[in-house]
């Protein structure tokens, strides 16, 4: 498989998908994404932090989730959830942080 590009990679998985077969990286399957998950959360990280960063980490996020597809790795779906998934992990700890603590 040295030298393959892309396009060959994703037709090997394909062909060995279609076939029933298991080869060298063929299990692909992730549900949800966790790379797409990370680096969503570090975009959101570095939003907070500064409007620079946060475009740099909102650029590096778009890019590894269209290569994760592109590449043939994850189905969109994947990387949708993973986002959808962190969004959701950084809103709740948000709220769990800046929850008033009661009185007893």
């Amino acid at each position: 498989m040295d030298g393959l590009g892309h396009s060959e990679y994703a037709n090997y998985l394909l062909d060995l998908y279609e076939a029933g077969q298991t080869g060298l990286g063929s299990g692909i399957s992730a549900m949800p994404s966790v790379h797409v998950g990370l680096v969503v959360l570090n975009a959101l990280f570095l939003s907070s932090l500064n409007r620079w960063l946060g475009v740099v980490g909102w650029a590096f996020a778009a890019m590894i989730f269209y290569g994760s597809v592109y590449t043939g790795w994850h189905c969109a779906v994947d990387g949708y959830v993973a986002t959808a998934v962190a969004l959701a992990i950084w809103w709740l700890t948000g709220r769990l942080i800046h929850q008033k603590p009661h009185s007893p």
